[in-house]
């Protein structure tokens, strides 16, 4: 069909009809996965800059068209395999709020079949200890990048590795491992909390890197079903 068929086909879509297609998706992967006793959960965020006045579209962060509105959805994956979970289409503007991605996190949890072991990673966006300590109630496991980095960098001990390019220092605190990770080409900093205490820097660090996956998954959606396409000024049309 046409862009415009399309286009009047998902204007005339209410929330409703929305919500049973996905409670479908959700069925099937549920029977495809069932027997699956360890997941890793990948949360990301997504920025799609819209040119109209559509809906609830607000201006917020937006590195690639500064001061334009958007929309801010965010994404569940399953990391191992590379399913998409769940999906949340939110209006731009403002910092995620902890108590949303407590409720995001819920949402993607009711979706999952039983498992043995249950592993979150996710980026600074989702970083509150509000949402660890979450995470710490359900006894689920979690490798998140911190938002900020703390001052006194200079109090711990760096050991430099693959040729000197990278720096890890560690330390532990309240039960949770905190690495610090010094790139020494732009010497930039960056700092990942965790509860996988037993776990050494090097493979923390490494795990959570795998992540960098989603950014791929959200490519396969932007050019093979055109995911960054506003197609309607209505709000339920484009969810």
């Amino acid at each position: 069909p046409s862009q415009p068929t399309i286009s009047r086909f998902y204007k005339n879509v209410s929330l409703e009809e929305a919500r049973k297609i996905e409670a479908l998706n959700c069925y099937f992967l549920k029977r495809v996965r069932n027997f699956t006793k360890r997941f890793i959960l990948d949360l990301d965020t997504h920025v799609i800059t819209v040119y109209g006045a559509q809906q609830r579209a607000k201006k917020g962060y937006n590195p690639k068209k500064r001061n334009r509105k958007s929309y801010h959805p965010l994404f569940c994956f399953l990391g191992t395999y590379r399913d998409f979970l769940y999906g949340v289409f939110r209006p731009g503007g403002g910092r995620l709020k902890a108590g949303y991605v407590i409720k995001f996190l819920r949402e993607c949890l009711r979706r999952l079949p039983s498992c043995n072991e249950l592993i979150v990673r996710a980026d600074a966006g989702f970083f509150s200890y509000r949402f660890i300590f979450y995470m710490l109630s359900k006894r689920i496991k979690f490798v998140i990048k911190a938002d900020k980095i703390p001052r006194n960098l200079k109090e711990l001990q760096f050991k430099p590795l693959y040729e000197g390019r990278v720096s890890f220092a560690s330390f532990k605190k309240f039960g949770l491992k905190y690495v610090i990770i010094k790139h020494h080409e732009d010497d930039r900093y960056e700092m990942i909390v965790t509860n996988m205490v037993e776990k050494s820097p090097q493979v923390i660090w490494r795990f959570y890197n795998k992540r960098a996956n989603v950014e791929n998954m959200i490519k396969e959606g932007v050019f093979g079903y055109n995911l960054d396409s506003i197609i309607s000024r209505k709000w339920s049309g484009n969810v």
